[in-house]
């Protein structure tokens, strides 16, 4: 049966009858803590939902709480998505080609209006303050007004 150490200042687990290789390789940790191989297995799968692996107070390992995003990284999670809101405004507006055929005259009115809508929907992801982070009320893309 192997044994194991965790570390709990690099969240890592330790093959403990590798310690010569670690300790070659600067590697071993000074905080490591003997645990079993069942520890080892619990905590090296998948973790519960809302947990991540983390350590309790005695540095053993621990599920502990995924820490709610801070107002930045909310702001950056919400640029992302309007970002990927307005991309697919783009591709959908290209793969029909209402711009070139807007140009060109071969656009029928109902094509119009609904490039203009889709225009006013990018108007409407652009005019957006991400700052308001988490609480924006996003636009609805006009294919989903008809649904």
């Amino acid at each position: 049966m192997e044994k194991y150490l965790y570390s709990a200042l690099n969240d890592n687990f330790y093959i403990a009858t590798e310690k010569s290789r670690y300790m070659a390789n600067d590697a071993w940790p000074s905080d490591g803590v003997e645990v079993s191989e069942a520890i080892f297995i619990e905590f090296t799968q998948a973790a519960p939902g809302g947990k991540k692996r983390g350590a309790d107070k005695s540095g053993c390992p621990a599920w502990v709480d995924i820490p709610l995003p801070t107002p930045d990284e909310m702001a950056a999670l919400e640029e992302l998505k309007k970002q990927r809101l307005k991309s697919y405004a783009n591709a959908y507006i290209t793969e029909r080609q209402w711009p070139s055929r807007l140009a060109l005259g071969r656009i029928s009115e109902e094509e119009k209006m609904q490039f203009n809508k889709w225009l006013d929907y990018l108007d409407a992801l652009e005019a957006i303050d991400i700052s308001n982070a988490p609480d924006i009320l996003w636009p609805t893309p006009p294919a989903e007004l008809a649904s």
